[in-house]
């Protein structure tokens, strides 16, 4: 539950480790947390050993690809919300433009 890269390498690391339970806790921490760089090393172990592992680190594979998806959509929402926003200030400086002009004009 703790955030901080050096958590995540910790984590990383120990998904190397020759104890079973330990690749799957390991799986189970990086599952749980905001860590989707984490794919790389997550996917060496669908070919491990132990199926355990296997299916954990398939689960986790799908875990962090959702969440990736999931930032993405966001940061798509965001973007367009942010356009919208930009094209309604450029239409209210474009009318404030012509308001400008026509009083000129009088």
């Amino acid at each position: 539950e703790r955030p901080g890269p050096k958590v995540s390498k910790a984590l990383v690391a120990a998904l190397k480790d020759s104890e079973p339970e330990v690749r799957l806790a390991a799986l189970d921490a990086l599952a749980g947390r905001d860590e989707v760089n984490a794919a790389q090393h997550v996917s060496n172990l669908v070919g491990d050993s132990d199926e355990r592992v296997r299916l954990a680190a398939i689960r986790t594979l799908n875990t962090l690809n959702e969440r990736r998806v999931q930032k993405a959509r966001e940061a798509v929402d965001r973007n367009s919300q942010a356009q919208q926003q930009y094209q309604l200030k450029l239409q209210e400086y474009e009318a404030a433009q012509k308001r400008a002009a026509e009083e000129k004009g009088r």
